[in-house]
Order: structure tokens, then sequence, then C-alpha cells
């Protein structure tokens, strides 16, 4: 069982190294999205940077990866994969070994981990994503707030010890990858993804 476990975990961060972005920024755009914007590998960093037709390919890539490592992590290991798998993921798409472990935070892939244990946790989390990110403009504080949300109706949900307690590992994994992005927030210099009138700043 051991080493299926090491297995899953090592499939899943191999797949998860396969970081959407970058592979995005130096297929279509001939750069690198790390010397880019903010310089994180990740969708918002794309949205801004590229718009719709790169971020969507990011987007597309990074779930289509997660799916990938997760189907074989549990065809690997039914009772670990999904466990194992989902850590290997998010651990590879924020230090991706094929990219000088510089990579993204992980939110898109922990998003589709929680679907392979539960889609009512992730439902639940999307909603409050979406209601923080209207009413706020902020896509950092709306992902944090969803990661959160994630982990507590995870719990409440009862989908398993091993599961919630990847879950909320990735919830504050996620968080602590948005370090950056909360002290921007409490000095008010976090960029809005949404502005509701006026300009950005």
């Amino acid at each position: 069982m051991i080493l299926d476990i090491v297995i899953c975990a090592l499939v899943g961060y191999l797949f998860g190294s396969l970081s959407g972005s970058i592979i995005v920024s130096k297929w279509m755009y001939n750069a690198d999205i790390r010397e880019k914007g903010s310089g994180n590998a990740g969708l918002t960093n794309s949205i801004r940077i590229y718009g719709a037709p790169g971020a969507l390919t990011t987007a597309t890539i990074d779930v289509l990866k997660t799916v990938a490592a997760l189907l074989i992590a549990r065809y690997v290991s039914p009772e670990w994969g999904v466990v194992a798998g989902g850590a290997g993921v998010v651990l590879g798409h924020a230090f991706p070994v094929f990219f000088r472990f510089k990579g993204g935070k992980s939110a898109v892939c922990t998003t589709v981990v929680g679907l392979f244990i539960d889609y009512r946790m992730v439902l639940i989390a999307l909603g409050v994503f979406a209601a923080v990110l209207l009413l706020t403009g902020i896509m950092s504080a709306a992902t944090m707030s969803g990661m959160v949300t994630a982990a507590v109706s995870g719990a409440l949900l009862h989908v398993g010890t091993a599961e919630v307690i990847l879950i909320s590992a990735a919830a504050v994994f996620v968080i602590f990858m948005h370090r950056g992005n909360i002290k921007r927030i409490l000095n008010g210099t976090e960029k809005r993804l949404i502005v509701w009138g006026g300009k950005n700043k």
C-alpha cells in the first residue's frame, strides 16, 4: 500500500508540474508569464496578461492534467489514489519540476481535486467564491474564501477523514501561497479583476 501511495503522489506531482499558464505563454506568446504582470504562473495573471483565449487554454490544461493524474492514481489505488494524487498535483502545480520549481498557487487544481472528493463541497465553495468576487472584485479574496468554505463544508458533509485533511491542508497551502495578496488587500493595493465604476488601482 505504501508503494501505491508513493506512486500516486509521484504521478500527481509530475502531472501537476505541467503548468498550464507557463506552457501557454511559451507556446502561444513566446514569453514567460512569470516575467509579466504579477509574476505568478496562475489563471488570474493569465486573464490579465493574455485575456480570454490564453486564460481559457490555461484553465483547460490545468483541469485536464489534474483529472488525468487523479484517474491514474485512483486506478493504482482506489482507496488512497485521490488523496495521494491530489496532494501531488497541488504541490506539483506550485513547484513544477519542469519549470525551475516556480509555478502557480494551485487554486484550480485544488478545485478539481475537490470535485473528485464530493461535488457538493465544491458547489458550495464556488457559490461563496462567486459572491465574494462580485462584491469585492478581488480574485484572491474570492479564491481564499472559496478554499476556506470548501474545507468547512467538506467536514460538515463528512466526506471522509483523509479527504477532509487533504482539502483542509490544500486550502491552507493555497492561502499561504496568497500571502502577498493578503498584504496588498490589507494595504488596499490589491488589483481588482472586476471594477464596479471608476478605475482600477
